[in-house]
């Protein structure tokens, strides 16, 4: 059997010693480092023409028909790589975000005001609360099969759990493919921000939350108003309330009510 050379290549993902060009999956265009900076820069160039068509039509629209059009042409394509670039760094997610606050800018509508009165989360919020639902139809056993050796049921007794019944097993330390060669015993920062690390998020999720939630588009509406009451309380971070990249000792999620 003889395959087009042009085709074939030789590609190794390490986050030390990558080797190869880029290639792209199911239209995601993924580095050898699994940075996803090209991925971001090419998702970004289509963003700022689509955001610039949309806004040019502004004056024959109201704002609630150019957030329904936002919504339909420019979030279901941004959002389409959330799993992939999800563990990506602050400074390249902040990039996108920036997207939707230029177009927030431009309505003259603010991050709140979006959330009450369009329902339009910040984007970094919507990828904690897309990621968050993967992992909650892991647990109610209704996803891949594949996923649920990433996110196993403690098995400890029922007392040990803080927060609800249906806790899972927590990032441990593992040199061979949690961290960087010569760090000190934790995870690395890139595992602990991927949905590896929102295992830590789920855990201090209500039990009212996790375990009243049949479906994962109930347990994403109720995340949803978490984010509302916590907007509407002013709280520091609001936008970010699901977030794994806070230190868990100072977890806005800490201050929610225990069962």
């Amino acid at each position: 059997m003889a395959f087009d050379a042009g085709k074939e290549g030789k590609r190794i993902l390490s986050r030390t010693q990558p080797v190869g060009d880029c290639f792209t999956l199911l239209g995601v265009e993924f580095d050898c480092k699994l940075v996803m900076d090209q991925a971001i820069h090419t998702l970004l160039d289509s963003c700022r023409w689509k955001l610039r068509s949309l806004l040019r039509c502004q004056r024959h629209f109201n704002a609630c028909d150019l957030v329904n059009l936002y919504k339909s042409r420019l979030l279901g394509f941004m959002e389409y790589r959330t799993a992939a670039i999800y563990h990506a760094c602050d400074t390249l997610l902040n990039r996108i975000d920036t997207v939707q606050s230029r177009f927030l800018d431009h309505l003259g509508i603010t991050e709140k005001q979006a959330l009450f009165d369009f329902n339009l989360a910040p984007l970094g919020a919507r990828r904690d609360i897309a990621m968050l639902g993967l992992v909650h139809r892991t647990v109610l056993g209704s996803g891949p099969p594949q996923f649920s050796k990433f996110f196993q049921l403690d098995a400890g007794p029922p007392e040990s759990h803080s927060r609800h019944k249906m806790q899972l097993v927590e990032l441990e330390a593992d040199v061979t493919d949690f961290m960087f060669p010569s760090s000190t015993g934790a995870p690395a920062d890139y595992v602990v921000r991927s949905a590896l690390g929102l295992r830590a998020i789920y855990n201090l999720l209500p039990a009212g939350v996790v375990e009243c939630s049949p479906t994962v588009p109930c347990f994403q509406s109720k995340l949803q108003e978490i984010l509302k009451s916590e907007a509407a309380r002013g709280s520091c971070g609001w936008n970010r309330v699901f977030s794994p990249r806070w230190d868990l000792k100072t977890h806005p999620l800490q201050n929610l009510c225990k069962p």
